[in-house]
């Protein structure tokens, strides 16, 4: 498993189309900080990726934040990994807002440990993708 630092949260590598981000503790993650991730998924992919967002920690995005997230044109497929309740009503709120968007997204229980789940709903999004192109 391959590590990356940004100013916020930790990348881990799952495979050669899935990446797995943690955000720190207490961040209100900004337009700014979504833009640094973006950046990250441009310089080094060039084709579509699943990415697991796991809430381990308790953070908040900011409403510009709200409303860029998952827009890279690389990303296929979210699959968000709630710890906390109020990781999920936020989750929720994240969906609402962007239901236009028609986000690829699947929210998952961390509390009932459903990372393998998610793993495995990304995997297939990832694989439906890869035989419609």
């Amino acid at each position: 498993m391959m590590l990356h630092r940004l100013s916020f949260a930790v990348i881990n590598s799952l495979s050669k189309d899935m990446l797995e981000l943690i955000i720190d503790k207490n961040i209100l993650v900004s337009i700014e900080m979504v833009e640094e991730f973006d950046d990250y998924i441009e310089q080094n992919f060039q084709h579509s990726i699943g990415i697991l967002i796991n809430k381990i920690n308790d953070y908040k995005y900011s409403f510009e934040a709200k409303l860029v997230l998952g827009s890279s044109p690389l990303i296929q497929a979210v699959a968000i990994l709630n710890h906390y309740t109020a990781g999920a009503s936020d989750t929720k709120n994240i969906e609402q807002l962007r239901e236009l968007d028609k986000l690829n997204m699947k929210i998952f229980s961390g509390l009932e440990f459903d990372r393998a789940q998610a793993i495995d709903w990304l995997t297939t999004e990832l694989s439906v993708t890869t035989q419609n192109v």
